[in-house]
């Protein structure tokens, strides 16, 4: 999409969990902070010190003042200075061009690739590649084939429109330019995601490098968290019970 958007994940249909001594419900099974008020059956959405609402949980969301008392309350007593839920991606995109992010909510996996206005693309010495400039995502188009190819978690897929399907590519089988994008370029990181380049082989020693931590024993704790009181479960076959 070619404006700003906030991708919302929640894992699965959405599980909601009543809060009690409120008439709100929270959606558990999602690292952001959204909830339902039962009485309105209204959604409401907090993207760090924005907030939104919708009728349906898959929206269309629309920014708001801010939420009920008792959303607030909620909201406060769940913040902690490590909460994932934290996000101040709408924060950044309200701050840059004035104007609210779309809302997208998704309950399966999902990339969101979004460009700041048109796709503007700018070629790569040496190659028949352009990159997009205007997204953060590492989006390229191969001249030849007119294919569009983007770099996701260090996996590529492509597409033949700009519209998708998007289709997983084999490294080994990516076009031969890629390998020809300069170091020191504007989107050379890729270059650890194509195969026989220094980047990739040097990716590859690193991940076989040890990693070593130390725990300080005095320091760690054992407290669990439930979300109620405890449900304990009989593990078929076993002397054992699980949560």
């Amino acid at each position: 999409m070619e404006h700003p958007a906030v991708l919302v994940r929640i894992d699965g249909d959405p599980i909601l969990v009543n809060v009690d001594g409120t008439s709100l419900k929270r959606v558990v099974n999602t690292p952001y902070f959204l909830v339902q008020d039962i009485s309105s059956g209204q959604f409401f959405l907090r993207g760090g010190d924005i907030w939104f609402s919708a009728k349906k949980i898959n929206g269309p969301w629309r920014q708001i003042d801010g939420p009920p008392n008792s959303v607030a309350e909620l909201s406060e007593q769940m913040k902690s200075d490590d909460e994932s839920s934290e996000d101040s991606t709408a924060n950044a995109i309200v701050s840059k061009t004035g104007k609210a992010p779309e809302i997208i909510v998704s309950t399966e996996p999902t990339e969101l690739i979004a460009t700041d206005g048109p796709m503007q693309l700018v070629p790569i010495q040496g190659t028949g590649l352009l990159y997009a400039s205007n997204t953060p995502s590492r989006l390229f188009l191969e001249i030849k084939t007119q294919k569009r190819f983007i770099l996701i978690f260090g996996t590529v897929v492509h597409c033949k429109l700009h519209i998708g399907p998007w289709v997983f590519i084999a490294s080994g089988k990516l076009p031969v330019d890629f390998k020809n994008i300069p170091p020191g370029s504007a989107c050379d990181d890729v270059l650890a995601s194509v195969p026989g380049t220094i980047p990739a082989k040097e990716a590859v020693f690193d991940a076989q490098i040890p990693q070593m931590a130390e725990v300080d024993r005095t320091e760690t704790g054992d407290q669990v968290e439930y979300d109620g009181d405890p449900q304990f479960e009989p593990i078929e076959n076993t002397g054992w019970i699980m949560l």
